[in-house]
């Protein structure tokens, strides 16, 4: 059945259904005023968690299937110019007396036989000249920084691929796979500060 919430302004309702959808929240009016659909405020966060999801199923279907603990799905036409449409933003500011550390974003994956992925962007079809998988702003003491002592960045193998250095508009340098050993080619100079020989460079 229906639990009706609301005022003659802004009615609400949330549906208990009996169909693949539990609970369901629904606005059905647009009055013109920003309005959160679910608003959750805890201030006496201690060691504990505002909203917490958590499972321990073991029922997943294997072939192509998933399950998602939190599933966000956003679409449709925005009728106005210049709007930024986010599927999750999160921000934290807090200040601490002597030490502490802000973490906007924490993800951990493991025990998957297969692969385990900490982050994983998917792939995109687009007409845009300005599209970035990570976009990272300014401002930052580092802007990527590893934690391992002997980090990996993979390219996809395969004779002829590539990893890219520009600025935007000009390829800086490129990094080409040849199999088993990889070709650094640059536009403008490579210099270095250390010792090095040139028939190491020329080999």
């Amino acid at each position: 059945g229906n639990i009706y919430i609301g005022n003659t302004n802004v009615p609400r309702s949330i549906t208990i259904a009996t169909g693949d959808e539990g609970l369901t929240l629904t606005s059905f009016a647009n009055v013109g005023t920003p309005l959160n659909g679910i608003s959750v405020i805890n201030n006496y966060l201690y060691n504990n968690s505002a909203l917490k999801i958590s499972s321990t199923s073991t029922t997943g279907l294997g072939g192509s299937n998933s399950t998602y603990l939190l599933k966000l799905d956003r679409s449709g036409a925005n009728g106005n110019t210049g709007h930024n449409a986010y599927g999750v933003y999160s921000t934290v500011t807090n200040t601490n007396a002597t030490s502490g550390t802000n973490i906007a974003g924490y993800f951990s994956a493991s025990g998957a036989t297969t692969a385990n992925y900490g982050v994983q962007v998917g792939d995109i079809t687009s007409t845009s000249t300005d599209d970035s998988a990570i976009k990272i702003g300014t401002g930052w003491d580092r802007d990527i920084s590893f934690a391992d002592s002997s980090a990996i960045i993979a390219v996809a193998s395969g004779v002829g691929n590539t990893i890219n250095f520009t600025d935007g508009t000009n390829t800086l340098c490129t990094i080409t796979d040849q199999g088993t050993t990889g070709d650094l080619s640059c536009t403008g100079t490579i210099s270095t500060t250390a010792s090095v020989r040139l028939d190491q460079i020329l080999a």
